[in-house]
């Protein structure tokens, strides 16, 4: 009698606790996906304003941080700061650590952007290596 017994297999004997674990995983591994997605996303939208490319092209341009970074010059990780756009303008405060072949350092921005015009109050560059400090604006 018991050889017409049929065992149950692994997922047969086991799926009372593998559906949730597996459900609970893939669920886990959305929530990465969608903060993820978000932390890029708003990253990107820093990086990519009209204020940050102003001022990497400042320091793309600068012979101080040139000989000092080398070329070419970076954005080489995360970007902090706040970009708030309210009533036709933008205001700007943000972080940006930079990188060449020779070194490292930490470009600070901080502007307002109004009819198409930014006006920046602060930008500057410090070097990591020399503990130095480069002002983009003495030329305006």
């Amino acid at each position: 009698m018991e050889e017409n017994q049929q065992h149950k297999g692994w997922f047969g004997r086991n799926w009372k606790w593998a559906v949730p674990t597996g459900c609970g995983i893939m669920l886990l591994i959305g929530i990465i996906a969608i903060v993820g997605g978000l932390f890029w996303g708003v990253t990107s939208i820093i990086q990519e304003s009209d204020g940050v490319k102003e001022a990497m092209s400042r320091v793309q341009q600068n012979e101080i941080i040139i000989s000092a970074l080398g070329e070419p010059i970076e954005i080489s990780g995360m970007t902090t700061g706040n970009i708030h756009t309210s009533n036709g303008t933008t205001s700007l405060d943000v972080t940006v650590p930079i990188k060449g072949p020779d070194g490292t350092g930490v470009l600070k921005v901080i502007g307002n952007e109004q009819n198409d015009v930014w006006s920046y109050q602060f930008m500057e560059v410090h070097l990591s290596d020399s503990n130095e400090t480069v002002n983009l604006l003495d030329n305006d």
